[in-house]
């Protein structure tokens, strides 16, 4: 019977290490790209964010904002200026309106205060909101 000898032992615990080398190095490389990659992405964000620019928005007028509200089909309760800002009370918006007026909105102004409150259970809304 024979035994490994040192020279066969050697032999096999270099393939063993080479193996092992190459199966984690290979993961290791990966996972240095894709650190490198998400580095980047970040970078990139923080970068685009300090130079966005800032918009301004304008300021808003009641037969502007009555205009904007008349087209996604609401009934204006009533609408009045005050110190900078439209207050706007409506009544019956379909629930499936609000995103819509909402973005319209904030794409011009900047909504202070905003409430929507259905009394109904039916999805029509009273909406009252503060635009500056």
């Amino acid at each position: 019977m024979r035994f490994i000898n040192k020279f066969h032992l050697l032999l096999v615990s270099l393939a063993v290490a080479v193996a092992v080398v190459v199966v984690f190095g290979t993961e290791v490389i990966n996972l240095r790209k894709k650190i490198t990659r998400e580095y980047f992405y970040h970078k990139e964000f923080v970068f685009n964010l300090k130079n966005a620019s800032n918009q301004q928005k304008k300021v808003p007028a009641e037969k502007d904002l009555r205009r904007m509200l008349e087209r996604h089909r609401v009934k204006v309760k009533s609408i009045y200026q005050s110190e900078g800002a439209v207050e706007v009370k409506a009544e019956d918006v379909e629930w499936r309106f609000l995103p819509m007026i909402i973005r319209d909105i904030e794409r011009n102004y900047r909504i202070k205060s905003f409430s929507a409150v259905d009394n109904t259970g039916k999805g029509y809304f009273e909406v009252r909101m503060v635009v500056e």
